[in-house]
């Protein structure tokens, strides 16, 4: 999964810096085609499955994310409140679309659907997402400049993975946090 993402980041950062603009399917796809190219048998593995399914959803949602986060620009003129508001439907947006997109390869591999992903993921993502990774990519280059500070950087990435691990956890041990369906085809 750290693969794809960086991939996926990758793809993208590069088509920033040469100013390229491309839809976000040929962007995702060509993610996908490095990856398949690295290692084809990854197309049947959930995680793969599931990386892509969350990427894809969470794409499709960002126009209603946008538009809602308009509305609440023209509705409302405090400055801070509109920040909230907007951080607020971003992030139950984002969350919301990954685990309706997610729900289907869930139930078909593994039975089981999370009944809290949407809450989880609220606290989880940013944990992964807005400081372990930042932090990575930070890090990642400085290991050639000064190991030293790449390790301390990396150190205080994995809090971020480790906060992430025991949130996960915490979530997955509430009763009734998931819900088991019978074996479903492929259809």
């Amino acid at each position: 999964p750290v693969v794809r993402s960086f991939v996926m980041s990758l793809v993208v950062i590069i088509a920033i810096l040469y100013g390229k603009k491309h839809s976000f399917l040929s962007l995702v796809t060509l993610a996908c085609l490095i990856i398949l190219s690295l290692s084809p048998t990854d197309i049947a593995s959930p995680s793969f499955q599931l990386t892509f399914a969350a990427v894809i959803s969470i794409a499709a949602a960002f126009p209603i994310i946008t538009s809602i986060n308009t509305a609440i620009r023209e509705r409302f003129t405090h400055e801070f409140i509109i920040k909230i508001l907007s951080w607020m439907n971003v992030g139950l947006g984002v969350s919301f679309a990954a685990t309706l997109g997610t729900a289907p390869i869930l139930i078909y591999h593994f039975n089981l659907i999370s009944l809290i992903g949407f809450a989880a993921n609220l606290i989880i993502e940013p944990l992964i997402c807005l400081w372990s990774l930042v932090i990575g990519f930070i890090a990642a280059p400085l290991i050639f400049v000064s190991p030293t500070l790449a390790e301390l950087l990396f150190s205080f990435g994995a809090q971020g993975i480790s906060m992430a691990m025991s949130s996960a956890a915490y979530f997955n041990s509430l009763p009734h946090s998931s819900l088991m369906l019978p074996t479903v085809s492929i259809i």
